[in-house]
């Protein structure tokens, strides 16, 4: 290949339908097939990193179940608000999630529509994994009773969670 094409794909890596302009149908098929076979395996490494985490797969699994804002999920799994924030926030990144605002919550939820191929099939052989695991079955139970409430009173919920009913004399 010469300097030109080299140079020229160097920047262009990002964008799959990349043509080079060079004479010679054959090099700018191949370079765009190169192209995204390249995108390709990084969205997929990305995504298997991103679900090699149990704790994210616990989220995932709970937004499988139905859309969810961070203090549901803090709720749920019984993690901080920090933490429950930092995995909604990799997932999103990973082309799992689509976050939606609606007042004070960021709603997050599955973004189907413009999740890729190979990403749905990830998500679709996760979802099957997850359905059959006792502790899955126990994250979905409980988000179930799971309240959406306002920014400062989580750990106000979480305390109530965590504390030991009391004791009738």
């Amino acid at each position: 290949m010469c300097s030109a094409v080299k140079m020229r794909l160097k920047y262009d890596w990002h964008r799959p339908g990349l043509t080079v302009y060079i004479t010679g149908a054959n090099i700018s098929v191949y370079a765009g097939i190169c192209i995204y076979r390249e995108v390709y395996m990084r969205d997929l490494v990305k995504a298997y990193k991103v679900l090699a985490d149990e704790s994210r797969l616990r989220v995932l699994n709970l937004l499988l179940e139905r859309e969810c804002c961070v203090c549901e999920v803090v709720q749920a799994l019984g993690i901080s608000q920090s933490r429950a924030s930092r995995i909604l926030n990799a997932l999103y990144e990973a082309g799992f999630l689509k976050l939606r605002r609606d007042g004070l919550w960021s709603l997050y939820s599955i973004d189907r529509d413009n999740m890729s191929a190979h990403l749905r099939g990830v998500l679709e052989a996760t979802g099957i994994a997850c359905e059959d695991n006792q502790q899955m079955a126990t994250d979905r139970e409980r988000l179930k009773v799971a309240e959406r409430v306002g920014p400062g009173c989580v750990d106000r919920v979480r305390r109530a969670q965590l504390s030991p009913e009391p004791r009738q004399a």
